[in-house]
């Protein structure tokens, strides 16, 4: 019974804060708990698990050929505004390392890389458009990375490029 009473409390209280005007300008992770609608929730998740897909069958041709030549997705958070759900930024994160010996001593080292996209679109647009390109089976990797992000014709592939 006191816990109810205690959820009752914090309902209000959130009701209260999120009804202000400012809270529109309030950026969540588009993945987060308290603001997370299901179907949001799992469009973003679809995303990406798509878009890591995607780069592991493209990365051996094309960014994992230089200094570091193993590279792999750590996690991809998209910040939205609270409100309308406009992306402001996405941040990829990938873990990228390399180790040779060279005969003697075995030479290693390992980085983290975080990649900022900025979408300009709606997070439900972002995520229809990335899963629309993946389809089923993802028969092209490069489709994925190359979707368009914003009016410029930036696509998601330009902004790891200048990352990695």
């Amino acid at each position: 019974m006191a816990q109810a009473k205690v959820f009752k409390v914090i309902l209000s209280i959130c009701l209260v804060v999120f009804s202000f005007p400012g809270f529109a300008d309030v950026l969540i992770n588009a993945k987060d708990g308290l603001f997370n609608q299901t179907e949001r929730f799992a469009a973003v998740a679809e995303m990406e698990k798509n878009l890591a897909k995607a780069f592991e069958k493209v990365c051996e041709d094309t960014f994992c050929e230089g200094d570091y030549s193993v590279i792999k997705h750590i996690a991809l958070n998209c910040f939205i505004n609270g409100d309308t759900a406009m992306v402001d930024s996405c941040h990829w994160d990938f873990a990228g390392s390399y180790a040779y010996a060279d005969g003697k001593f075995i030479i290693k080292d390992a980085q983290v890389f975080q990649c900022v996209l900025k979408p300009e679109m709606n997070i439900m647009e972002l995520a229809r458009q990335v899963n629309d390109a993946s389809g089923k089976r993802m028969v092209n990797p490069y489709k994925v990375l190359k979707t368009q992000i914003n009016a410029r014709g930036e696509t998601i592939y330009d902004g790891l490029s200048d990352c990695l």
